[in-house]
């Protein structure tokens, strides 16, 4: 996944209590890990449910990535743009190439939120029938339990048009 931008936002309270935000390249190199951190998981996540084998139409990618709080509030909609649950199941795909926008949120060094922006595209084989498909959501992360999960989420699904779909029969009437 190719990070497009990045950038910082410091909680420094500045409009209640004057403080100037902390900068340097120390803040800076630990904005870059973290947004690199969240987009390898989000990477992980989408090439899990959409191509490995055995992973792929499972809940275990979705379990990695979300925690317990936002899988409780997913709804059928979200699950299928998450999962692809509904449909034929997924005999093959190539792995995603996709863009990432990143905002982290920190208190000098402590990173306390990272929201990834995103758009995919994958190619998948579904039912027998090659499929080109676009996820395009946002994911704010947070540390629970010690461990950075998807704690907000927002995904949406479309189908892209394939090549040569567009051509109408001109031998039909």
């Amino acid at each position: 996944m190719q990070i497009t931008r990045v950038s910082d936002v410091p909680q420094a309270n500045s409009v209640l209590r004057g403080n100037e935000p902390q900068s340097g390249g120390r803040i800076k190199r630990a904005v870059r890990k973290a947004a690199r951190r969240e987009v390898s998981r989000l990477q992980r996540y989408l090439n899990a449910t959409f191509v490995e084998p055995r992973t792929r139409g499972t809940r275990a990618p979705l379990r990695a990535l979300l925690s317990a709080r936002a899988r409780r509030l997913l709804g059928p909609r979200d699950l299928r743009a998450l999962t692809l649950r509904g449909g034929p199941p997924i005999q093959g795909g190539r792995r995603t190439r996709a863009r990432a926008r990143v905002v982290v949120l920190h208190a000098g060094l402590r990173m306390t939120a990272v929201t990834v922006t995103y758009n995919a595209g994958f190619s998948l084989l579904r039912g027998g029938a090659p499929q080109r498909l676009r996820q395009q959501g946002s994911m704010v992360f947070l540390p629970r339990a010690g461990r950075w999960r998807a704690d907000h989420v927002a995904v949406r699904l479309f189908r892209q048009r394939q090549p040569g779909n567009d051509r109408r029969d001109k031998g039909s009437s």
